[in-house]
């Protein structure tokens, strides 16, 4: 059985997880999503509750029809072996991994675990929507219809606004 991982911390989640999210279920059979950092504190760059996350992701799964998904938490650690370590005790066995991080993808390789870069898409990210957020400028499009309500029953831009101005 294929098992891909797919590795990110979705803060939030905006069109780009969700399409890599749809190309790696189609190409594996079994589909986790690890999140990370979900013990890190209220931040800029770390708005949104791991909760807060887990349910972004359930409602984007539900919009493309995902079923065989599990998101399992990948804790943020101080040196890369003992992420390693947190890592494969999260997620024992998995045929490929994916993530748009530099550090991730570098020390998943220097451990010789099958990664992937995902494709980037130009000009979107998290933190362009962060920033955007606090700026007042366009957001709602890059992020699905139901993230996007759902980040208004959250308050999300007045939270955004009040972690990035402090």
């Amino acid at each position: 059985m294929k098992v891909g991982l797919f590795i990110g911390r979705f803060q939030p989640l905006h069109y780009g997880h969700l399409r890599m999210i749809k190309d790696i279920a189609a190409k594996v059979d079994h589909l986790i999503i690890g999140l990370g950092s979900p013990d890190a504190k209220p931040s800029c760059k770390n708005p949104f509750t791991t909760q807060e996350r887990k349910e972004m992701i359930a409602r984007a799964a539900r919009d493309i029809g995902l079923k065989k998904y599990e998101v399992w938490e990948i804790p943020d650690t101080g040196k890369d072996i003992d992420w390693i370590a947190s890592l494969k005790k999260a997620v024992p066995s998995f045929t490929m991994a994916w993530s748009g991080s530099e550090w991730v993808l570098r020390v998943l390789a220097e451990h010789r675990l099958p990664v992937t870069r995902i494709k980037e898409f130009p000009g979107l990210s998290g933190t362009k929507i962060r920033r955007h957020i606090v700026q007042g400028q366009p957001w709602l499009t890059y992020v699905p219809l139901s993230i996007r309500r759902y980040l208004k029953e959250i308050g999300a831009v007045r939270r955004v606004r009040e972690l990035c101005n402090k």
